[in-house]
């Protein structure tokens, strides 16, 4: 068995080696080396700007609710006032 670091370094390298290819699945035998035109087509790419963002913004909101009800329920289950401002009646 592989050490940690071995697990997880080999894959990352190995992608990579292969994000600086021209390679379809679908034609195994046509490889070649193409350096980093491919970060240039996804750096540019409006779709992926735009996934990007929704990624971001579904990220936060999550963080933020997830925040919000838990200090809710903090408050709830303590059952006094020592909560603190986030303290609410329930």
């Amino acid at each position: 068995m592989g050490t940690p670091a071995t697990l997880t370094q080999v894959p990352f390298l190995v992608t990579l080696y292969l994000s600086t290819l021209s390679w379809n699945v679908l034609r195994p035998g046509e490889r070649r080396f193409i350096g980093l035109n491919n970060y240039g087509t996804v750096l540019t790419d409006a779709r992926l700007r735009a996934a990007l963002i929704n990624t971001v913004v579904l990220t936060a909101s999550a963080v933020i609710v997830s925040l919000i009800l838990g200090l809710a329920s903090r408050s709830c289950s303590t059952g006094s006032s020592s909560a603190g401002p986030w303290s609410a009646p329930c």
